[in-house]
């Protein structure tokens, strides 16, 4: 009788106390919303049904709470961690051609022997002009290629991340007799682990909630996951075989479009004309002609027009407004060396 003088008959460790010298039955216990299961020989299995009540228990803040209970909870789905914009910045700066395989590194060379000879897929220096010249000329195809480097990475960032909440969290009771049975979700412990943890925490008029959180508390976690993401192994879990699969297929229907389609006319002629423009001008940016004594006039090349072979140009003889063109490698050289003809 001395328990029920010193706490209140609604407290969860009176229950427990009732409970192991049998004087309720297990009914008692079940009433807690933590509590799913009571076996007759004192064991508790615990249930959180809303994972964001297990990462309560701890000092984490309302956005590391939320991050990782959307990695776990009932409909948890993958948060966009890598973006697009940064899939574009990583391509155009080369970085995702440096990830192709040997394989892929032999097709895409394949490819600049018609399009760009004088560049090699095997430079560091080259990749930044490749992968632009690429995104000129085979948009679509690029896109894909970006899009798909984009989706593993995503997934890779979130796999990791997931991973390492799971290495953090999952059985950090473990010590205190609280067993996993499925991570942030059901735990087994027993009637006498769960007294001894009451009186050791001096919280005896707490819930049982109260009492895993003062629990958690003392747990030395790790926090601010917005700044870990970035900072995880997570190229251990790079698919790099899907990845290498999708280039290759991609690179094979370049590699088609230049060989066996309509789209170029005359494909040697386009390269003989891309390869003596490409190595003395640069693509999408303004330079002055050559010999001119003025910041006039300048030409912008453009592309080249795989119909015809012409060169797209936007022409600005002067400070107005550009105009744009189409014009023949002669007419081009004829631009640049005798500007005073047009």
């Amino acid at each position: 009788m001395r328990i029920f003088e010193e706490i209140n008959t609604d407290w969860f460790y009176m229950n427990l106390n009732m409970f192991k010298k049998g004087l309720i039955d297990k009914t008692n216990l079940l009433n807690d919303e933590y509590v799913y299961e009571v076996r007759d020989n004192g064991i508790i299995v615990l249930r959180f049904d809303d994972t964001s009540d297990f990462f309560k228990l701890f000092d984490l803040n309302t956005y590391d709470v939320d991050t990782a209970s959307q990695f776990f909870g009932s409909y948890y789905y993958d948060p966009e961690f890598f973006d697009s914009y940064t899939a574009y910045e990583d391509w155009r700066e080369g970085y995702i051609i440096g990830q192709f395989d040997n394989e892929n590194i032999d097709k895409l060379n394949e490819i600049l022997k018609y399009i760009a000879p004088h560049l090699d897929a095997t430079d560091d220096g080259d990749r930044s002009q490749i992968a632009k010249l690429l995104d000129k000329m085979f948009n679509r195809d690029t896109e894909s290629i970006v899009s798909d480097y984009s989706s593993e990475m995503n997934t890779a960032m979130v796999q990791s991340v997931r991973e390492d909440i799971r290495d953090e969290f999952c059985d950090i009771f473990f010590k205190d007799q609280i067993i996993k049975l499925d991570c942030f979700y059901k735990y087994i412990t027993t009637v006498n682990t769960l007294i001894n943890l009451y009186e050791k925490l001096n919280c005896k008029s707490d819930s049982l909630y109260e009492m895993l959180q003062k629990l958690g508390h003392e747990k030395a976690v790790s926090n601010d996951f917005s700044s870990s993401i970035y900072e995880t192994d997570y190229w251990n879990y790079f698919d790099r075989e899907s990845f290498q699969r999708t280039v290759k297929s991609i690179l094979e229907n370049i590699l088609e479009k230049l060989t066996d389609s309509d789209e170029f006319v005359d494909i040697e002629e386009y390269k003989n004309v891309l390869s003596k423009i490409s190595k003395k001008f640069p693509f999408n940016k303004w330079f002055i002609v050559p010999k001119s004594k003025t910041n006039y006039p300048m030409v912008k090349i453009l592309g080249i027009d795989p119909q015809t072979n012409y060169i797209n140009i936007e022409y600005k003889p002067n400070e107005n407004e550009p105009t744009k063109g189409s014009v023949s490698l002669e007419e081009f050289n004829n631009l640049l060396y005798h500007p005073e003809l047009f």
